[in-house]
């Protein structure tokens, strides 16, 4: 069933998380605060890369009403989120920062010199803390800079070589590499965990489900829903998948098994995709982002569409 488009915003928009009913969402140039409420979206707030004399923005996390981006040259900012505008509060310009990410007590970041960091943070008083890093040799493929998903001190980086998905434990000082996992092809381009959990987007490989025990991944279930997985995102029970010119997948694992639940094929190049609690972005980095109904357990209508560009390319 065709799900029609009912808004359509035309600007650009590129890596993106959810935050109390908030998509803060980023190209290089520009950092957004957007939300839809029925037929109603909004642009919140916005900063620029100009306004702000910084490198850009390239991947963003929040939690707490604190919003932190990988800021590139300028390396990771913070800034407080009032529920109406941001408000820069902290940052660490030590290094070159191109993907952020958090698991509720530690922040991390990977970037320049095969690097990924872990930071604590004071909500209090605003202060960021490097508690340690690691050199983990992992080079960049293509400029693609490392995506990192993270769950109670274990964090899973897409290596953007073929060394696939590599699992780390943080400690609160130190980065121990735990176990990797490749499916023999496909590049490595995003990762998502849950507790347990792990899925990896290949692009040609598809999509690809792995159980996690806190030392060792376990291969589960995979699919290929017949164009690149860009992006993924678990939200009650349901996976969504960003799938190139297919547009949204979507997924439940039933009994070990990746099962069809719905789909809807937009647009040319779905890259990433995001749950705020009530609907689906859907961004794509060839011009378009579309909004769905999130599924509990319905399935999605589409309400809106928003212009992007290509996430998580630098220089």
């Amino acid at each position: 069933m065709a799900m029609a488009i009912l808004h359509t915003i035309t600007h650009p928009a590129g890596f993106a998380w959810p935050m109390g009913g908030v998509v803060f969402n980023t190209v290089p140039t520009t950092l957004r605060a957007e939300t839809f409420a029925g037929a109603s979206f909004s642009l919140i707030d916005s900063l620029t890369a100009a306004g702000e004399s910084i490198d850009g923005y390239w991947s963003v996390y929040a939690e707490n009403d604190r919003v932190f981006v990988a800021c590139g040259t300028d390396g990771l900012r913070v800034y407080d989120w009032d529920g109406s505008n941001f408000t820069f509060v902290e940052d660490d310009s030590s290094y070159e920062i191109y993907n952020v990410t958090g698991d509720g007590t530690y922040i991390y970041t990977t970037g320049v010199g095969d690097m990924i960091y872990g930071y604590s943070y004071n909500f209090g008083t605003d202060t960021l803390t490097e508690e340690g890093s690691l050199d983990h040799g992992y080079t960049p493929f293509l400029d693609v800079w490392p995506d990192i998903s993270a769950v109670s001190g274990d964090v899973f980086m897409n290596s953007g070589t073929v060394s696939g998905i590599i699992a780390f434990n943080f400690d609160g000082s130190t980065f121990t590499e735990l176990d990797d996992v490749y499916p023999g092809s496909g590049f490595p381009y995003e990762v998502f965990a849950i507790s347990g959990e792990v899925y990896g987007a290949f692009q040609s490989a598809g999509l690809y489900v792995y159980t996690w025990n806190g030392s060792a991944f376990s291969y589960v279930d995979d699919v290929y829903p017949g164009d690149w997985v860009r992006g993924v995102w678990v939200e009650d029970s349901y996976i969504y998948l960003a799938c190139d010119a297919r547009g949204i997948y979507v997924y439940q694992l039933i009994g070990g098994t990746l099962t069809y639940v719905d789909s809807n094929t937009v647009g040319t190049l779905a890259d990433v995709v995001v749950a705020d609690g009530d609907y689906i972005w859907l961004f794509e980095s060839a011009g378009s982002s579309y909004i769905f109904g999130q599924l509990h357990p319905e399935p999605p209508s589409e309400v809106g569409q928003v212009m992007i560009v290509q996430r998580q390319i630098a220089g």
